[in-house]
C-alpha cells in the first residue's frame, strides 16, 4: 500500500498540463528525476525502476488508457519478441547432457511445481473454494513466464548463474507457462455454470430491449428514393 502516497509524492517531478487543460504525467522527468536516481543509488537493475514507475503512474489514476494501449501494442508486438529470442539465444541445451544437470533441472522443477501449484491450491481449498476452482488458481499461478526470465537473465548478466543454471531455469518458465492453458481449459470446463448477478441479469435483459427498439427505428424510416426514382421526378416536374 505504500505506493499510493509515494506516487502523489513524486508526482510534482513529472506533471504537466495536456492542450485540453487536464493532468497529464510525464513519465521521462517522474523516472529520470526520482526514480532512476533511486535505484542507481540502492545498486538496482533498472528493470525494478521501470516496475517502480508503472506501479507508480498506474496507481495515481492519473493515466491515459489510450496511450498506455498504444504503448502495449507497440511492447507485444516488437519489444517482446526480441526480449524472448534474446533470452533463447543464450540457453544451452547441451549442457542437460550432463547427468548432474539433468538431475538438477527434474529436481527443480518438481519443487517448482510442488511449491507453487500445490500451495495455491491448497490456500483456494481452504479459501471454502471448490477443487476444480482451486486447479485453476493453481495453473495460473504455477506459470512463471516473464517474471522467471527476467531474474534468470539479469542473474546470467551479473555472474550469478552459469549458462548450464539458467538453462534450466529457463525451461522451468517454459515448461511450466506451457502447462497453464491446458489445465485451466480442464478446470473450467469442470466448473459449474455460477448463477448470473442482479446487474448481469439486467443487462441480458437490456441488450434484446435496446436491439429491438434500434431495429424498429431504422424500420421506421422512409427508405431513400432510388437513383432512377429521382431521375424520373426530374423529368415529370415542370
Amino acid at each position: 500500500m505504500i505506493d499510493r502516497p509515494l506516487c502523489f509524492v513524486l508526482m510534482p517531478f513529472g506533471m504537466k498540463k495536456d492542450p485540453s487543460g487536464g493532468p497529464d504525467i510525464d513519465f521521462d522527468r517522474i523516472y529520470d528525476n526520482a526514480i532512476r536516481l533511486g535505484i542507481e543509488a540502492a545498486g538496482m537493475e533498472p528493470i525494478l525502476g521501470a516496475f517502480l514507475g508503472g506501479l507508480v503512474i498506474g496507481s495515481s489514476g492519473l493515466l491515459d488508457r489510450s496511450a498506455a494501449l498504444a504503448v502495449r501494442t507497440v511492447v507485444l508486438a516488437v519489444l517482446a519478441p526480441l526480449f524472448f529470442a534474446t533470452a533463447g539465444l543464450r540457453v544451452d541445451l547441451g549442457s542437460l547432457a550432463k547427468p548432474a544437470v539433468l538431475v538438477s533441472g527434474l529436481v527443480l522443477l518438481a519443487v517448482a511445481i510442488v511449491t507453487k501449484f500445490v500451495g495455491s491450491y491448497l490456500g483456494a481449498r481452504l479459501g471454502r473454494l471448490s477443487h476444480w476452482q482451486g486447479v485453476a488458481l493453481g495453473a495460473g499461478l504455477n506459470a512463471r513466464g516473464v517474471v522467471e526470465l527476467i531474474v534468470a537473465v539479469v542473474g546470467l548478466r551479473l555472474g550469478v548463474l552459469n549458462a548450464a543454471s539458467y538453462t534450466v531455469i529457463v525451461l522451468i518458465a517454459v515448461f511450466t507457462s506451457m502447462m497453464a492453458p491446458p489445465l485451466l481449459r480442464l478446470a473450467v470446463s469442470r466448473m459449474p455454470a455460477e448463477p448470473l448477478t442482479a446487474s448481469e441479469l439486467a443487462l441480458t435483459e437490456q441488450a434484446p430491449t435496446e436491439l429491438a427498439s434500434t431495429q424498429r427505428s431504422q424500420n421506421s424510416q422512409p427508405p431513400e428514393p432510388s437513383g432512377r426514382a429521382v431521375k424520373q421526378a426530374t423529368e415529370v416536374s415542370p
